[in-house]
């Protein structure tokens, strides 16, 4: 373990985004960041030389690391396509919010004082698929994504490495308020095209030091 990733390059993507609404407002997630970043500290442990792309979480990091901040999918995704040709290794744990507003407000929106009950529409548009973005490149890196599903866990997991062309996936069940999120332990499913691992419930820690040591024997040996 160790040396598992030694000489290797490893960018990992971790935490939330976030997208404005109005100038005090905006949609994101729950993800806290603190598997993406036990991801870092557990691939720099392993040898690797590991630059870590977080969303805005109050998380500090790891020794021996390169920290990007960003806040927007845009960002993220400008941070990781500018960094992806020198990496050997992409590990995509960021929860990127899917949707963002399709017009951005200058000003604070205001509650009706007048219908206290009135309803609001905020047109919503899609982000960019940034893992996808990643695979359609020629020389690309190998990537490990992450999702987090709370109904047929495995099956939506296959579905996305197939469809986002993943060399692996790591899902986890969110229906389960135990594991995931805020919380300090998780209990995840390794999906490779041709098996799956489940791993015990344990930290997150634990959990990075296992994936990694599962992705670099699953390593082609020109990586």
């Amino acid at each position: 373990m160790p040396h598992a990733l030694e000489n290797l390059t490893v960018l990992v993507s971790a935490g939330p985004t976030q997208e404005r609404i109005d100038p005090v407002r905006f949609i994101s997630n729950r993800s806290s960041g603190k598997q993406g970043f036990e991801i870092a500290r557990a691939a720099v442990e392993a040898g690797a030389e590991v630059t870590l792309v977080s969303g805005p979480v109050n998380l500090k990091t790891p020794d021996g690391i390169e920290r990007v901040n960003v806040r927007t999918a845009a960002e993220l995704k400008s941070a990781v396509m500018s960094r992806i040709d020198k990496c050997d290794i992409f590990f995509a744990v960021a929860a990127v919010t899917d949707f963002r507003p399709k017009k951005l407000l200058e000003q604070k929106l205001k509650r009706p004082t007048d219908q206290p009950k009135s309803e609001l529409t905020i047109q919503l548009q899609t982000t960019d698929d940034i893992v996808q973005a990643v695979t359609a490149e020629y020389d690309r890196p190998y990537v490990v994504g992450f999702a987090a599903e709370t109904n047929e866990v495995i099956q939506n997991a296959r579905e996305k490495l197939k469809r986002k062309n993943l060399d692996v996936i790591v899902v986890n069940d969110v229906s389960d308020p135990t594991i995931g999120f805020e919380g300090d332990e998780n209990q995840v499913t390794v999906v490779f095209p041709e098996y799956e691992l489940e791993l015990e419930k344990q930290s997150k820690y634990k959990t990075a030091q296992q994936i990694i040591e599962l992705v670099a024997n699953a390593l082609p040996r020109s990586t």
